[in-house]
């Protein structure tokens, strides 16, 4: 049972479809680029934590052509530890508004598809709200690229919920925490999703072929 000021499982208002069984949709513009890319700068930057999330087969092409992940930095934003006494919440920080000259160093995750949105929504925490932010990139012809994303932040009325002397470092929990955060927390939730434990339908078996097996920040509601 985690501990803490609140549920690392979130209760968050569900992501609605768009008239297709596993779609999510974010609001009127259903579907728009940007909600399908993500920004991150927490556990997420770790690829084994995704692929332990999203339940992706390391050793298949399961990721070919799909979720594509590269370093971004956003804008006006600071990255705090949160202020827990609960070890695995502990490695969980959140951002929270710090000015324009404060950046967040992160990844941009592009082409999520929509179960993979559910999960993650699913699996951050309660009070984090989802907004729109810009994410610099490297366009890949040696300048930079400017690209609408989802990112979760923390409210500013809920500031207090984060430690301001305590900048989180992805480097320090990859040395120390990747391992374990990933047996004690992301394969327990993982298999309560794929339980139906989190008030949302599991996702349906793949179905085989009778002939060959298949292998600026504007919130957002």
């Amino acid at each position: 049972m985690v501990k803490g000021a609140f549920a690392l499982y979130s209760a968050r208002a569900p992501l609605q479809g768009d008239g297709s069984e596993d779609a999510p949709s974010y609001g009127p513009r259903s579907y728009a680029t940007f909600q399908r890319n993500l920004f991150v700068f927490d556990v997420l930057m770790a690829e084994e934590i995704l692929d332990a999330l999203l339940a992706v087969n390391t050793g298949s092409t399961a990721r070919a052509g799909l979720r594509q992940s590269k370093p971004a930095t956003v804008h006006g934003y600071g990255r705090f530890c949160l202020r827990t006494e609960d070890p695995w919440l502990a490695q969980l920080p959140g951002a929270l508004p710090a000015g324009p000259r404060v950046r967040i160093d992160g990844h941009l995750i592009e082409r999520l598809q929509p179960r993979e949105l559910e999960v993650i929504d699913l699996f951050m925490p309660k009070p984090f709200e989802r907004l729109v932010v810009t994410a610099i990139t490297e366009n890949g012809f040696g300048g930079k690229e400017e690209i609408e994303a989802l990112m979760y932040v923390c409210p500013q009325e809920m500031q207090n919920m984060l430690d301001t002397d305590r900048p989180w470092m992805y480097s320090e929990f990859r040395a120390k925490h990747l391992k374990a955060f990933i047996e004690q927390v992301i394969k327990p939730f993982r298999k309560r999703y794929d339980d139906g434990e989190l008030g949302v339908a599991p996702p349906s078996p793949t179905k085989e072929s009778p002939t060959k097996s298949k292998t600026g920040s504007t919130p957002v509601h």
